[in-house]
């Protein structure tokens, strides 16, 4: 291959990585800020506003969801920190997935665009 058609797989892998390194980052500043600030358990009401999402929702999903603690029948619980990390997360996941599309793009934009022998 050219040297041109590598520069946006490069790129993509560049940003890519930069990308994985500042999520490592930001989950371990979180976990050192677990060692320093104790957690608070929130009400299904004050989770559904930092999630914006709706109460039914978080009912339907609690088991699935990682800040989720049961504390006794009928009473459901909500991590705050647990919360804050499953959102960077989440934010995060969703730029990579990003990152992969317009490199799949940027891939197929370049061999349609590739003169035909």
């Amino acid at each position: 291959m050219n040297q041109p058609d590598n520069i946006p797989s490069l790129l993509g892998e560049a940003l890519l990585g930069a990308i994985r390194q500042a999520v490592r980052e930001e989950i371990q500043s979180l976990i050192r800020r677990d060692d320093h600030e104790s957690d608070r358990l929130l009400t299904a009401e004050k989770a559904t506003q930092m999630l914006s999402v709706s109460p039914d929702w978080l009912y339907r999903n609690a088991r699935k969801l990682p800040f989720s603690r049961k504390l006794g029948p009928k009473m459901l619980r909500f991590s705050h920190l647990g919360i804050e990390k499953w959102i960077a997360t989440k934010k995060i996941s969703l730029e990579i997935e990003e990152i992969e599309k317009e490199k799949v793009r940027s891939r197929r934009h370049h061999l349609r665009e590739r003169p035909r022998p």
